[in-house]
């Protein structure tokens, strides 16, 4: 999360790897910006040490992409069996 220019990190493996920790401040990472569709269709190893890296901006951007995210898979697989159900 982008703090008034400093950069926190949360996740529980951000938070519980020291070398995940110190490789986050390396320049071998990239930082996007926070896409929540992007992050939950793609792949990872967890026993891997991540590249790429989302920035949020705040919780409230969070919350709103969670809300957001909840309409679609609503649209995308609950109504379809509602509908023909």
């Amino acid at each position: 999360m982008n703090n008034k220019g400093s950069r926190e990190f949360y996740g529980a493996v951000t938070i519980s790897s020291f070398g995940e920790n110190n490789h986050i401040y390396s320049n071998k990472v990239e930082i996007l910006p926070f896409d929540l569709i992007r992050i939950v269709n793609m792949g990872f190893v967890n026993t891997e040490i991540q590249h790429l890296y989302f920035e949020i901006e705040s919780f409230e951007q969070l919350f709103q992409s969670v809300d957001s995210l909840e309409e679609r898979w609503i649209k995308m697989f609950l109504w379809p069996l509602l509908r023909d159900g």
